[in-house]
Order: C-alpha cells, then sequence, then structure tokens
C-alpha cells in the first residue's frame, strides 16, 4: 500500500472485476445511508431501553466503558478508516486482498495493548458494573479490527451492510433481549462483543476467499513494523479526530465549567450530524479515487462543489436547529446563545468540506502526509484558540475556537489540494 507518498504520483486505473456486481449511484448512496440509518437508529433508542432495564447509574458505567473502548478503539484501527477506503479504491483488484491481510496482521499486533488499556482504565474508571463496562469496552475495541473500510473502498454498501452492520446490530439487539430476560448487563456486553467478532470475521472471510496470506502480502516483523509505519499519517488524522472533543471538554471543565452541560450537549448534536453525512462521504471514498488523469481532476472539483454546497446547508441548517435540538434533549434546561450556534454551524460546514477533503480529495493525489500534518497542526491551533478565549471570555467566545479551528483546518487543505492539482497541470 504504497500511498504515503507526499509527491505527486499517477493513479492507477481500477478496472472492473469479472463478474462483480456494480451499483449505481443512487443504489450506492442509499445502501450506505441504510447502514448509518440502522446503527444510528439502534444506537439511540437502545439507550433509553436499558436505562428502563437497569438504572441510570449503571447506564453510564456501561456507556463510560463504550467511550474508553470506542477512544483507544481508534489505536487498533490504526488510521485504516481514514486513509484506507480511497486506497483501496485507487488499487487494481489485484492487490487489494494483499492491502487487507496487511492490515489485519499490523492491527492484531496493536489490537493486543489496545485491549489490555482498556480493560485496566475501565475497571479503574467505572463506579459500578465493573464487569459488564469491561466487556462492553472490549467490544468497542474489537471494532478496531473492522473491515468497514475495506468494502466501502470495493464501492459494496451492500457488503458492509449484511457483513458488517447486520452482525454489529443484532449484537446489540441480542444483548437487549439477554438484558430484558436476565437482568445480566454481562450478557449484553457479551453479545455486543460476538457481534463485533462475527462482523470482523464475515467481512475477513469475504474479502480474503480461503483466509490464506495472499501473494506479495508483507510477512516477517520488520515488513509488518514497516505497515505499521506507513500508517503513520492516517493515525495521525484519527487521533486527532478522536482526541479534539475530549480536549475542548477538559479545558471548558477547567476554565468554564458553568458552561461544561451546553458543550456536552453540542458534542452529542455533532455526534448525529456528523453521523447522518457519513453516506456522502462514503460514497465519495469510493468513487472518486478510481479515477486518473483529467478525469479524477473533475471528479475531485466535482465532489468538492457538491460537498461545499453540503456544508453551506449544514452552516445554517444547524444554526437554525442546534437550538431546538438542544431544548428536546435536555429538556429545556440547556440554552443555546445565537452566537454559539451561529459558530457551530460554521464549525459544522466547514467540517464537512475539510472531511472530503482528507478523506478523499488528498488521498487520492497522494497528500496522505499533509493530511496527518494538517490535522495535527489544527488540532493545536485550534484548542489554543479555545484555551485562550476560555480564560478571556464567556462561553459564548469559546464558540470561535471551534470556527477557527474548523477554518484553518479547510483552509490548509484547500492550499494544498490548489498547489498539487496546478503542479500535475503544469508539469
Amino acid at each position: 500500500m504504497n500511498q504515503n507518498n507526499d509527491s505527486p504520483g499517477k493513479n492507477v486505473t481500477t478496472p472492473e472485476v469479472p463478474g462483480e456486481k456494480v451499483l449505481s449511484k443512487k443504489h450506492t448512496i442509499g445502501s450506505f445511508a441504510a447502514t448509518t440509518v440502522l446503527s444510528g437508529g439502534v444506537s439511540v433508542l437502545s439507550i433509553p431501553v436499558i436505562v428502563l432495564l437497569t438504572n441510570a447509574n449503571d447506564w453510564a458505567s456501561i456507556a463510560l466503558g463504550q467511550a474508553v473502548g470506542s477512544s483507544i478503539g481508534v489505536l487498533a484501527m490504526f488510521g485504516w478508516g481514514i486513509t484506507g477506503p480511497a486506497a483501496i479504491a485507487m488499487m487494481p483488484h489485484a492487490n487489494r486482498a494483499a492491502a487487507y491481510w496487511e492490515s489485519i496482521v499490523a492491527r492484531i499486533v496493536l489490537f493486543v495493548p489496545a485491549l489490555i488499556l482498556t480493560v485496566a482504565l475501565t475497571w479503574l474508571l467505572v463506579p459500578s458494573e465493573q464487569l459488564a463496562s469491561v466487556v462492553c469496552g472490549a467490544a468497542m475495541v474489537f471494532g478496531g479490527l473492522s473491515g468497514s473500510w475495506y468494502a466501502v473502498g470495493r464501492k459494496r454498501p451492500d457488503r458492509l451492510f449484511i457483513l458488517d452492520t447486520i452482525p454489529r446490530v443484532g449484537g446489540t439487539l441480542l444483548g437487549i433481549l439477554l438484558l430484558w430476560a436476565s437482568g445480566s448487563l454481562v450478557l449484553f456486553g457479551l453479545a455486543q462483543l460476538l457481534g463485533s467478532l462475527l462482523a470482523f470475521l464475515f467481512v475477513t472471510i469475504w474479502a480474503l476467499p480461503g483466509l490464506h496470506r495472499p501473494a506479495g502480502a508483507a510477512q516477517g516483523t520488520g515488513s509488518i513494523l514497516a505497515v505499521i509505519a506507513a500508517q503513520r499519517h492516517g493515525v495521525a488524522v484519527a487521533v486527532a479526530i478522536a482526541s479534539y472533543y475530549p480536549a475542548v471538554l477538559a479545558i471548558i471543565a477547567a476554565f468554564a465549567p458553568a458552561f461544561l452541560p451546553l458543550y456536552a450537549l453540542i458534542e452529542k448534536v455533532l455526534r448525529f450530524a456528523t453521523m447522518a453525512l457519513q453516506p456522502v462521504f462514503q460514497y465519495f471514498q469510493a468513487h472518486v479515487p478510481g479515477h486518473t488523469g483529467p478525469e479524477l481532476r473533475r471528479e475531485i472539483l466535482r465532489g468538492l462543489k457538491i460537498t461545499a454546497g453540503f456544508g453551506a446547508i449544514c452552516w445554517i441548517g444547524f444554526a437554525l436547529l442546534l437550538p431546538v435540538a438542544s431544548f428536546v434533549l435536555a429538556a429545556g434546561q440547556v440554552e443555546v446563545p445565537v452566537l454559539v450556534a451561529i459558530n457551530l454551524g460554521g464549525y459544522m460546514g466547514l467540517t464537512v468540506v475539510a472531511t472530503y477533503l482528507s478523506t478523499v480529495a488528498l488521498i487520492a493525489v497522494h497528500r496522505i502526509k499533509s493530511v496527518g500534518r494538517a490535522a495535527l497542526v489544527t488540532s493545536v491551533v485550534g484548542l489554543s484558540v479555545i484555551l485562550f478565549l476560555a480564560l478571556i471570555g464567556d462561553g459564548a467566545d469559546i464558540s470561535w475556537g471551534f470556527l477557527v479551528t474548523a477554518a484553518t483546518l479547510a483552509g490548509y487543505q484547500l492550499v494544498v489540494l490548489y498547489k498539487t492539482i496546478r503542479l500535475r497541470n503544469n508539469p
């Protein structure tokens, strides 16, 4: 997976695979959306069900374990969720199985310490239901082994839905049923763990017929370490994304605690909004990088125009709906100031553009190093501004830091893309 070259490279045309199902654009986006709706819907609806079957304190412990596992699971995924789809889409079909094999071996090496760390932290942090919380956290870490990115890169949302989404959702539903029947949160966690494991196995069996090492795949300790090292830019992006909002909440908790409920609630709304847009990014990850030459430039710019339009809609829509969503979710106990709504709308809109640039456009033109650099630099700049505003301003002023963060990230990446495309058009 020679995807970390930061100099202008040449894309490889990916031929259609004989006998492989080719989905229409409408079917592709619709299938990606089905995965998002089912996963998000079950995840949201499971919260009140678990609270009713147990109590709020036990649910909070489970949620904390899942949060710890999800955060550390980013290390087990190690950037493949960011760079993998576009890399697979650009890759000749004959090389894809080897790339998937390399990712599995590398991520299993990373999975073991991630699992140990999750178990230890969860056991120390949760106030009750420690064993159940540990199991639920472990289920989230298993998500780091997910092959969902491979299905996205193959432009097979149907396989993503059947092989990955259904087992995971089925595990959660089975867990709720077992919880209802037995009252055991441990059984709930084990069912989720089973769903994650089955999803990993099903995608792997599809990606690696025969489950043997494909020809050309890396082997040996040195080669696997080289594969891990090659993913450093992708994991930089993943870690920056995963750590940004927790760091923001930590700053607010320390220096503007009165506004912690506001921004904690906004984090939930942002998460739901980002999930709703995921099918659009998944479609572009599968579609754009498979082109070459002038077609690639045309598709990149076309996708940029579309996502910029989505971004503008999100800016306006998020600014208008954030106060309503916050009122509903917090039962009217948290009020969103107008300035916060406008700035967070801008943050959401610019993040749409930045996400397209980092997961599609810049990877398609072999600027992965720039993607990692942009994520790290932007996180430092954005968090510094938020810390400064938390120290000198009120809670509404902190929202300017979000706008600066997103504008810096999108602006940096747009400059890199412009320079790259201009260089390719003027050899």
